[in-house]
């Protein structure tokens, strides 16, 4: 709700302020008061176009201050919080300012657009009025209040199938893509059986490359293995053609010798014992060597193979696998098995285009099931509003009209259903049935408005906390007043409500009674001021006298204010 709201240097009001309360409240004054500005000023911190034009006659700047309080998990704050406004006990301060022909607009301290201040206040307050009923004329809204209406249950479904509507669209464009990469997916297709085959008729192993080169550098290099292990066998073993003696023969003498004095000093025995396994352990080596030189033998052909084979591996190699990988026939055999995988995708039934085709018709039905449970719901809805707002509308000086809900089929499903909602109105009983937005006056419109507002109220589906309406009584009065007056006191049972009125049949069903006054000074430097005031007892009644009969002290018309407000209570 709007809790308060200050205005300064606004058209005739130079500075006012005035605290709402929950309920009705009516504000009322003479024409030219300045009403027009209060609600230009409520319009302001709406997000609403600001005019340069309305600042005050020899001040260069205009503000309008709010401080609105919307329940507690109402979307309108994490939206505020979301543009980095600050929530200040759970109230929106918002600022508005006109200086040098710009606007600026505040939300809890943080500067906004224009456009992010509607977004927010819009889901706090709606304004009507004879010149502003945009949300009666646009279709899109007409069937927002229609989906409202339907109650939560169907706001549900309506989300589903704009999820479901969106999986549509993204299949048909996947399956769009696969068709114009036909060509694309058959060389696609094409390589990956060339890699699958090549791959599976080399047939690698992980770590094969490794193994291959050790065997190439050990064949290259016969010769110079051969004297490498001859020579150590030498070493180790002796040389047994000339007589000299190898390292294992040493080994031996220096056990004996230790052995020999040993019994004087155990120290002696234990480094025999160690002297003795070193010459076993080299005695071994040098067998190892022997048998290596004697298996060396050169073998052309298999050399040949070997680079064959490392030709072929590294081929495979350079096309599959990444080059900086340590075991690149590991990254070749991991190449295959996702070639395998993704041909998979490209050619098994239910995996390519079938599969895509299949899936976009299972989505297409689904979307076309929900779209006619969303068109009965709306069927069902559309006579319960019509019945209902028609029978507002018999106490609103529209008897001879009637409302109608239309549903306009649709050739495609959109995210929003399988049809156009449109309201219309036949304004008489002999009347032609034409679109609200064109068959009904301002005045008219604003009634039918406040019909389905009651309609919507009434279901416990409106969310909207605060509803302004400025002369939406405009050319009514007598019994269709007294009407508006109660329908906006039902109203007001469930949000705030605030309206601009002329008259006191209206103005009597208030629980707060504002009224704007205005002041002219005497002289050639004449300034003229407007003031608000909530009005109580005797001045309300005062008030309503004036509306009455223009004359506040007419005994018979304060009689008859009185009047009106008993029986205004009594009647709610």
């Amino acid at each position: 709700m709007i809790e308060e709201i200050r205005i300064q240097n606004l058209g005739v009001i130079e500075e006012a302020s005035i605290e709402f309360s929950p309920g009705l409240t009516a504000i009322t004054g003479e024409t030219g008061a300045g009403k027009t500005m209060l609600v230009t000023g409520l319009n302001l911190i709406l997000g609403g176009k600001a005019d340069p034009g309305t600042v005050r006659l020899g001040q260069d700047r205009a503000a309008a201050e709010s401080r609105m309080l919307p329940p507690g998990d109402h979307p309108a704050l994490d939206r505020a919080t979301e543009a980095g406004a600050v929530v200040d006990e759970g109230a929106l301060i918002i600022t508005r300012t006109i200086t040098g022909g710009r606007s600026r607009a505040y939300v809890g301290g943080r500067s906004l657009p224009q456009a992010i201040l509607a977004e927010i206040t819009g889901e706090l307050v709606t304004v009507h009025g004879q010149s502003d009923q945009l949300r009666l004329r646009s279709r899109a809204h007409q069937r927002d209040a229609l989906d409202e209406f339907a109650g939560p249950q169907h706001q549900r479904l309506l989300g589903e199938l704009a999820d479901q509507y969106r999986q549509v669209r993204d299949l048909a464009t996947e399956l769009h893509h696969w068709d114009e990469r036909a060509q694309e997916r058959e060389r696609e297709i094409l390589i990956l059986q060339r890699a699958i085959e090549r791959i599976e008729t080399a047939a690698p192993e992980e770590g094969e490359q490794t193994r291959l080169r050790e065997e190439s550098e050990r064949l290259s290099n016969i010769e110079e293995l051969r004297l490498a292990t001859a020579t150590a066998h030498g070493v180790l073993t002796g040389d047994i053609d000339s007589g000299v003696s190898g390292i294992v023969e040493a080994l031996h003498a220096a056990k004996a010798a230790l052995e020999g004095a040993g019994r004087y000093d155990s120290q002696l025995q234990q480094w025999a014992h160690s002297i003795e396994q070193s010459a076993h352990v080299l005695a071994d080596l040098g067998v190892e060597l022997s048998s290596y030189g004697t298996a060396l033998e050169a073998d052309p052909n298999r050399l040949e193979e070997v680079h064959q084979r490392r030709a072929l591996l590294a081929e495979l190699s350079r096309d599959y696998a990444n080059q900086t990988e340590l075991d690149a026939d590991a990254a070749v055999l991991e190449h295959a098995e996702w070639a395998k995988q993704r041909l998979g995708e490209l050619t098994d039934p239910g995996q390519g285009r079938e599969g895509l085709q299949e899936r976009l018709d299972s989505a297409q039905r689904e979307l076309t099931r929900l779209a006619g449970v969303i068109t009965e719901e709306r069927e069902q809805a559309g006579r319960q509003l019509e019945e209902i707002v028609n029978a507002e509308l018999s106490e609103l000086a529209m008897a001879g009209a009637t409302f109608h809900v239309v549903l306009n089929p649709s050739d495609q499903i959109s995210p929003t259903g399988a049809e156009d909602v449109e309201f219309e109105i036949k304004a008489n009983r002999g009347g032609a049935q034409r679109p609200l937005a064109t068959g009904a006056s301002g005045g008219e419109l604003s009634r039918v408005m406040l019909a389905l507002e009651v309609a919507l109220a009434s279901r416990g589906t409106r969310h909207l906390p605060t509803f302004i309406f400025d002369e939406i009584d405009a050319g009514v009065g007598g019994k269709a007043a007294i009407a508006i007056g109660r329908r906006l006191a039902q109203l007001a049972q469930h949000a705030q409500v605030i309206v601009v009125t002329h008259l006191a049949q209206v103005a009597a069903f208030a629980d707060v009674h504002v009224v704007v006054t205005k002041s002219t000074t005497d002289g050639t430097d004449a300034v003229t001021n407007s003031n608000i005031t909530t009005v109580e007892s005797e001045e309300r009644i005062s008030e309503l006298a004036r509306m009455l009969s223009g004359d506040p002290g007419s005994d018979v018309a304060r009689a008859h204010a009185a009047e009106l407000i008993s029986r205004q209570v009594v009647a709610r």
